[in-house]
């Protein structure tokens, strides 16, 4: 059976592992920085009009906005913000709090209510004062009826800001390698980008103005902080190839059911607006668990044929038991 994705974007789902779920989509050609050097890769193919996308179905059930069930905008739906929007201030310190080393987390991933893959993360020490986070997404069967994707990305970073100093990724798309890597320069305020599509590379170089993060250390370190209703963040963060400055809030409490058992949540909801092409966004949606160890419990984020979730399916952390659903449905790993 073939799925009825592009195959260009299921390319953008293993490229933007995690980043993947909030920050899906390959970038658009135009508006390029002023310090591009070489030509860009393949560009993504042309997004498809169908019919309104199902409930996602699963354990889990998740407030999903309407606008992101249908694949085509609603009629009267506004445009792009095309400014750039403003952090106001600094970006506060993490919190005090810090993942055990040795934590493991699993996520199922599912485009438009599809089972598509599987996500894992990994909390792990690096050098002195420092961490990483590795991340490995996968397709499934299913999806790899169409095209074998996989991917693995590691952000390495400091413990005392969890600040990323590097992030590299690498994919494979059938026979055509892909690879990012990422380094923050802390002292001039800017993100270096070396990346190749296949035998094309290409070097950015891109502003942040509230200090380096990627979409992983992003996580962990909205994790650490004392979160409540109304609660506002802001921050530059690295995802697929660009530059995103994701702004939002903390917007309510949530009980969300996952295939490990039911966790009450904040969610925080923004836009992601990518810094040199305003006119490009991505809405966010991030549940982080009230419990001892801020669990991310699930991610929502947007393509232009819908919706694409990763929910929590697997917890191992040292001297804990394993959390893990009794069975699993779908598509074979």
């Amino acid at each position: 059976m073939k799925s009825s994705i592009p195959q260009p974007r299921l390319a953008a789902l293993a490229l933007g592992l995690l980043g993947l779920v909030v920050l899906l989509g390959a970038p658009a050609a135009a508006e390029e920085p002023a310090r591009a050097t070489t030509s860009e890769g393949p560009a993504a193919g042309a997004s498809r009009t169908a019919a309104p996308l199902p409930t996602l179905p699963g354990t889990h059930r998740l407030s999903i906005p309407e606008h992101l069930q249908r694949r085509t905008p609603a009629a009267g739906s506004p445009k792009p913000r095309p400014v750039l929007q403003q952090c106001e201030g600094a970006l506060p310190p993490p919190g005090d709090y810090r993942p055990p080393f040795g934590e493991r987390l699993g996520f199922d991933l599912e485009v438009m209510g599809v089972r598509a893959g599987r996500l894992d993360l990994r909390w792990s020490p690096d050098t002195a004062g420092a961490a990483r986070i590795d991340v490995l997404a996968q397709t499934n069967t299913f999806f790899e009826n169409v095209r074998k994707l996989r991917g693995e990305g590691t952000s390495y970073l400091t413990l005392e800001d969890l600040r990323p100093t590097r992030y590299r990724e690498d994919a494979v798309e059938d026979a055509v390698a892909k690879w990012a890597d990422v380094l923050f320069r802390k002292d001039r305020g800017e993100a270096q980008i070396h990346y190749a599509y296949g035998a094309k590379e290409r070097r950015l170089a891109f502003p942040m103005s509230t200090g380096p993060h990627d979409i992983l250390s992003a996580i962990f370190y909205l994790r650490t902080l004392d979160l409540a209703i109304g609660q506002s963040f802001c921050l530059d963060v690295y995802g697929n190839r660009r530059i995103w400055r994701m702004k939002g809030a903390v917007e309510t409490e949530e009980w969300v059911s996952t295939p490990v058992g039911k966790f009450k949540t904040w969610r925080l909801s923004g836009v992601a607006q990518r810094i040199d092409m305003p006119s490009s966004t991505k809405e966010i949606h991030l549940w982080i668990a009230q419990d001892e160890h801020r669990t991310p419990v699930a991610v929502l984020g947007e393509i232009d044929l819908g919706a694409v979730t990763a929910t929590l399916s697997s917890v191992k952390r040292p001297g804990e038991p394993e959390l893990k659903p009794e069975a699993r449905t779908g598509g074979t790993w």
